[in-house]
């Protein structure tokens, strides 16, 4: 009988302190907690979120710009060294020119041959290699 008696609707709803009463307790409190800071966490999220966007747009900002500047630099080298190499083209002209070897020729006092003149030069065959080891392995040994 005693069992029946613990077991009955009216002593089971007025129970206190049971383990369900305590764990739903601190449910409801962690539930209360977490619906407390929701909005928080969702300001901190958004604000990150944003910061993080514009840094990245900062940086990409950044290297355009940097570019740009290397672009520049390259373009004012380009221009140096096209001028450098047109008045080095002009310079070379200038020193192959026929007008002025005749001139320095003539200051040497150096004249045109009056005939020409063909030497045919005679070349000996080059000397033979002596043979070594056996004659099919030569192309092997060398």
């Amino acid at each position: 009988m005693i069992a029946q008696e613990l077991f009955t609707d009216e002593a089971i709803s007025t129970r206190v302190g049971t383990r369900s009463g305590r764990a739903r307790a601190a449910l409801r409190r962690r539930r209360t907690i977490a619906r407390r800071y929701r909005s928080v966490r969702f300001v901190i999220l958004a604000v990150v979120t944003f910061t993080v966007v514009v840094v990245g747009y900062l940086g990409l900002l950044e290297r355009i710009t940097q570019m740009n500047y290397e672009r520049a630099v390259l373009a004012q080298t380009q221009a140096r060294l096209e001028d450098d190499t047109e008045h080095l083209e002009d310079r070379l002209q200038q020193l192959q020119s026929r007008e002025r070897l005749a001139a320095f020729a003539h200051r040497l006092s150096m004249r045109d041959p009056g005939t020409f003149a063909v030497a045919t030069v005679r070349t000996d065959p080059a000397p033979a290699e002596p043979a070594q080891g056996l004659a099919f392995l030569t192309g092997w040994l060398r």
